[in-house]
């Protein structure tokens, strides 16, 4: 009897055993295993969100990038800044008048200036040439259009003191007439620097923003 009952125990033990070893291996089983592999692959991921982190703040502007402006290019945004120097003339004939050294300057380009305001509507047609042919032109690249825009805004600045001259008369003594002369030659400085400016940044093919003129036919381009 004692025989079988060892005989019993011993098959009971075993059982129990493999049993027990069954449920560790289910359970290592029914664990998720640990993988390198998940690891790695999200590598990746991180590093090309990385690169995207740089590229943002790194100062990329994509509406700015590109080969720089062919020298065809150039001279097209550099030509519509003519207009408004011509316009400007006539304000500047009294600097020319009290400085001798500035008339002597802009000489040569006398004739030139002559011609086209003898021309009947030549201002007008200069204007929706530039418009019609540059700025909606969209054969012509943005940096072209961008400038004719440019251009153009500032020929427009000229109407509001044409229209105050044609409401007012221009004094003709005293304090009044100083604030006349000096306005009419600042109208001039104020105009030609500005279009020295843009024909400047225009044959070197770099963007020359005027202030606020600048933000203004960016919009008209975007449009």
């Amino acid at each position: 009897g004692s025989m079988a009952t060892q005989a019993a125990c011993l098959r009971g033990a075993q059982q129990g055993l493999m049993s027990s070893s069954g449920q560790s291996v289910a359970i290592r089983a029914a664990q998720p295993a640990w993988r390198p592999k998940a690891r790695l692959a999200a590598c990746p991921t991180h590093r090309q969100s990385s690169v995207r982190v740089q590229a943002k703040f790194g100062g990329i502007q994509p509406s700015r990038a590109g080969p720089s402006p062919a020298i065809f290019e150039r001279l097209m945004s550099a030509l519509p800044y003519v207009l408004p120097f011509f316009n400007a003339f006539t304000y500047g004939r009294y600097l020319f008048y009290m400085y001798p050294a500035v008339k002597a300057v802009v000489r040569p380009i006398l004739p030139a200036v002559a011609s086209f305001h003898s021309l009947p509507f030549a201002s007008m047609i200069a204007f929706f040439g530039i418009y019609i042919g540059i700025i909606n032109n969209r054969n012509m690249s943005k940096f072209v259009r961008f400038n004719g825009m440019q251009a153009l805004l500032l020929d427009i600045m000229l109407v509001i003191p044409r229209l105050l001259e044609t409401v007012l008369t221009p004094p003709t003594s005293g304090w009044g007439l100083q604030v006349y002369i000096n306005s009419q030659s600042f109208i001039w400085i104020f105009i030609c620097a500005w279009v020295l400016f843009g024909v400047f940044n225009a044959l070197t093919g770099t963007y020359g923003r005027i202030p606020f003129v600048g933000d203004a036919a960016d919009a008209q381009i975007r449009g």
